[in-house]
């Protein structure tokens, strides 16, 4: 599941790259992958071991680790990914009046990181299960596709296709996650969340 985690957010960014090549007739300008327009002043290794840990291990202590266990003891997955993703998209809100980019979005704004966000709780449901539990998975993913999501480049269709990949790829997780109960799980995933 590493590998998934961390591979297959670059995964996704590869056939966007190769999205935009396609759609736009030209390379997407890849000098600066892996950089932040926020953080301009930390080195690259830097930028990524700060976007593992509060990022990934940050956000995904308090999600994956927390809050997706509790509904899940009574719930199945998909309602307890759901639950998340409310509280996660509430925790989200003051960027809107902290973060240029979230600022310059139109009120629907909001709906659409909501909506992003609930499949990626979906995701992030499915593979915290199936890394049995553990953070480490949820983490790297997430610091990775946060990265090269958010990598600056020439065009505007990177985020949208691996946007697009992971609504497609969350939206296949729900009849897993629907019929995905605690009590369903392997002994070591329900330990480790009731603790």
């Amino acid at each position: 599941m590493l590998a998934v985690a961390v591979l297959g957010p670059l995964a996704l960014f590869g056939v966007a790259v190769l999205a935009a090549r396609a759609i736009e007739g030209r390379w997407p300008a890849l000098g600066e992958f892996g950089t932040s327009t926020e953080y301009t002043t930390l080195p690259l290794a830097g930028y990524w071991a700060a976007n593992l840990l509060f990022y990934g291990y940050g956000e995904e202590i308090g999600w994956r680790g927390f809050l997706q266990p509790w509904p899940q003891r009574r719930r199945s997955a998909l309602t307890a990914a759901a639950a998340v993703s409310l509280v996660w998209a509430l925790w989200h809100l003051p960027l809107f009046w902290i973060t240029p980019t979230y600022r310059a979005m139109p009120a629907a704004g909001f709906l659409g990181l909501y909506v992003s966000l609930l499949v990626g709780a979906l995701v992030m449901a499915w593979l915290s299960i199936a890394g049995r539990g553990g953070i480490l998975v949820v983490a790297l993913f997430h610091a990775v596709f946060d990265t090269a999501t958010t990598t600056p480049t020439n065009t505007k269709l990177i985020p949208t296709v691996t946007g697009a990949a992971i609504t497609i790829l969350g939206t296949a997780t729900i009849p897993y996650l629907a019929r995905t109960r605690e009590s369903e799980l392997p002994v070591e995933v329900s330990i480790q969340t009731v603790a």
